[in-house]
């Protein structure tokens, strides 16, 4: 499901369906950076044990930790970028107002 919700705020924010695409995209336009990036794709890559036949199974901790990390994206890049905007527009008035 942490898959899926990435895949999902893939779709949202870029042309990509693929998953390893549509983190690259987010990265190389600004709204994620190297970091979330390359967290993203270890979630991927994890997510990838667990989706496919491949008869490796995903740890408990390591479930934990993308369940932990597939959260903190989403909050990320849904809250507090809006967040952050809306404090830059506030502050932007601010500084105009007499």
């Amino acid at each position: 499901m942490c898959g899926r919700t990435l895949e999902a705020m893939c779709v949202a924010h870029t042309s990509e369906k693929s998953l390893h695409k549509g983190l690259q995209e987010l990265r190389d336009s600004g709204i994620i950076d190297r970091r979330l990036f390359e967290w993203g794709d270890s979630l991927r890559q994890e997510r990838n044990i667990g989706a496919h036949a491949s008869g490796q199974q995903v740890k408990a901790q390591d479930a934990r930790d993308i369940l932990d990390f597939a959260s903190a994206i989403c909050e990320y890049v849904y809250v507090l970028t809006d967040r952050y905007e809306n404090y830059k527009n506030r502050k932007s008035v601010e500084k105009k107002a007499p």
